[in-house]
């Protein structure tokens, strides 16, 4: 079970869902929310990361605004109203709180994201190449005036798409 935490964020602060494995430490990974809003759902994926042996951080993009499964208008208007620069910063944030971690393992930290936050996973990867070392989207490419740069991109990317999805 994981705890509501805080941590630093360009000169401000920003919170978040962390869930630790039962041994105390191993890799670490971001888990970026969908267009609901960090809900139980995502915070449940995050605890199931963790057992297995993921430390894993979700950080709360939409500062605590969340939109019910039933709330489709709403969860568009969370989307489409969400700052990127902040977004940006918030997962900046998260990504240097989980590395300055005791309990996170290894070199570098990986990134999961579904629908909105597998776009985000894209930007995120693209955006902190010194620490992002894998990149796991479901869901979400980032185009138009959201795409990163992509020539700064070196994580490893694992993405998963439908290409029968007629919502593409």
């Amino acid at each position: 079970m994981g705890e509501q935490i805080e941590f630093a964020c360009n000169g401000d602060t920003a919170s978040g869902y962390l869930a630790t494995p039962a041994s105390g430490s191993g890799p670490g990974l971001i888990v970026i929310q969908e267009w609901w809003g960090l809900n139980p759902q995502i915070k449940r994926t995050a605890d199931r990361l963790a057992e297995a042996g993921f430390v894993s951080l979700c950080p709360d993009l939409y500062h605590g605004e969340l939109a019910g499964h039933d709330e489709m208008d709403k969860a568009g208007q969370l989307m489409s109203s969400l700052p990127p620069d902040r977004a940006a910063k918030d997962m900046s944030g998260a990504v240097d709180h989980l590395a300055g971690l005791a309990s996170v393992t290894g070199e570098g930290i990986g990134v999961i994201g579904f629908c909105m936050g597998g776009m985000l996973s894209f930007v995120l990867a693209a955006q902190r190449p010194d620490r992002i070392k894998a990149a796991v989207p479901f869901y979400g490419f980032p185009q138009g005036d959201g795409e990163p740069d992509w020539s700064k991109l070196e994580a490893r990317v694992r993405g998963h798409m439908s290409g029968a999805d007629r919502r593409r």
